[in-house]
């Protein structure tokens, strides 16, 4: 699953994860609001690897964590994240290890090799 705004970037990780092979199916929202309504669903499909942007408008990607491990607990932190950033800040590592769930930082734009070492579970 990709939580992103930019519309250029959703494009993207669709041509990315499509010539990696390793990504059936591609969730994607532009709106963190969207994903939460995406998870109350009850017949919604188990995520393994959210890649979310830090900085959105309305719910931040860590307004988006706070919200869905409140509202969704084990079930919901099952699924590993990496946050998305164009520059990647001590203040941003501090601030996303404070999360159990976050495993790693990707600075925008996603290659095939950055979405492969995710398959491998990417680590700070």
């Amino acid at each position: 699953m990709v939580i992103d705004d930019d519309e250029i970037d959703q494009m993207l990780y669709a041509r990315v994860a499509a010539a990696s092979g390793i990504v059936r199916p591609l969730l994607q929202f532009s709106l963190a609001a969207e994903a939460m309504q995406y998870f109350r669903q009850t017949n919604a499909q188990p995520v393994d690897l959210i890649a979310l942007d830090i900085n959105m408008p309305m719910m931040s990607g860590y307004d988006f964590l706070d919200a869905a491990t409140t509202e969704f607990g084990d079930r919901f932190a099952k699924a590993v994240f990496v946050m998305l950033t164009t520059e990647i800040s001590p203040e941003e590592v501090v601030r996303a290890k404070s999360f159990a769930i976050v495993k790693g930082f990707a600075r925008k734009p996603i290659t095939i090799e950055t979405l492969r070492s995710w398959s491998g579970a990417a680590t700070f």
